[in-house]
């Protein structure tokens, strides 16, 4: 019997392209019907519905941040790589419809390559979230350079994993009886020269996801250190089919300057999605 999955992503009208090439990605490797949250701003969503034309399986809702004057964003710390948008998951558990106890939240800059329904049957083992290690050499611990600055401050261990936060699966129940929302916007808040809340909230909360489900930027891009962390065997595992592949790299790959091993494959799903919507073509 198949059951249906929740799924989450967020874009604005600069994304809304690289979403529809995630949703593409996620829905050519399942069978099971998907029910896909799409918090958005200031775009023309309507032209995601020419997808479910193409997957009878998938059902659209929309969810218009804007209407909802969630002022707060407007005070958290923004730069060139983190903008309004990623704050929008904070939102996600109190928008969706009180009988979704889970949920798997995604970013837009990757592709699915396996069936999301592994990801989904993953056991939470009573934490908040599952999420995939960092890999990255200025990412690796709370500690790294670029991780958690904070975490001498909220005695935090300097060994403790840093996740990335751009594969997500929630237990909704959980993170609203823990209030994360409200402690994440009051860290943001408290210190608003730092972006790290979903980290510095649940850092001892999150299960480990296998690294395949986030094979980030560098873990291509820094091999040398990524192989002595993971061990061969690991190494090799991930590199040579990752289940999702997140480009979380500066250089995208929808720009011609890319050269990501995976940029081929990022391209014929981008192919693909701009055959279906008209509105695309360039």
């Amino acid at each position: 019997m198949l059951y249906k999955i929740y799924v989450s992503c967020a874009t604005d009208s600069t994304y809304l392209k690289t979403i529809a090439v995630m949703i593409y990605s996620l829905m050519r490797h399942t069978s099971n019907p998907i029910e896909l949250y799409v918090m958005y701003s200031e775009c023309d969503i309507k032209v995601l519905n020419n997808l479910k034309k193409l997957f009878p399986n998938l059902e659209l809702i929309f969810l218009e941040i804007n209407k909802l004057k969630f002022k707060k964003f407007k005070k958290f710390k923004k730069s060139n790589r983190i903008n309004e948008i990623t704050y929008y998951r904070l939102l996600l558990c109190d928008l969706l419809p009180p009988f979704i106890s889970k949920i798997i939240y995604l970013d837009g800059d990757l592709i699915l390559r396996k069936d999301i329904l592994n990801l989904w049957e993953i056991n939470l083992h009573n934490k908040i979230i599952g999420a995939i290690p960092d890999i990255g050499p200025y990412t690796r611990y709370v500690s790294s350079s670029k991780a958690l600055t904070l975490y001498k401050k909220l005695k935090i261990p300097e060994y403790s994993m840093y996740f990335n936060a751009g594969v997500l699966l929630i237990d909704v129940e959980l993170w609203k009886a823990k209030k994360i929302k409200e402690k994440i916007e009051s860290y943001l808040l408290k210190n608003r020269d730092y972006q790290d809340g979903l980290n510095a909230i649940l850092w001892n909360n999150w299960y480990r996801i296998d690294y395949s489900w986030n094979a980030i930027s560098d873990i291509f891009d820094n091999p040398d250190f990524c192989l002595k962390e993971l061990g061969e065997n690991k190494y090799q595992k991930v590199i040579s089919d990752p289940y999702i592949v997140h480009f979380t790299g500066r250089i995208k790959p929808w720009l011609k300057e890319c050269r990501h091993i995976y940029r081929q494959e990022y391209q014929e799903c981008m192919d693909n999605v701009i055959k279906i919507i008209d509105d695309f073509a360039e």
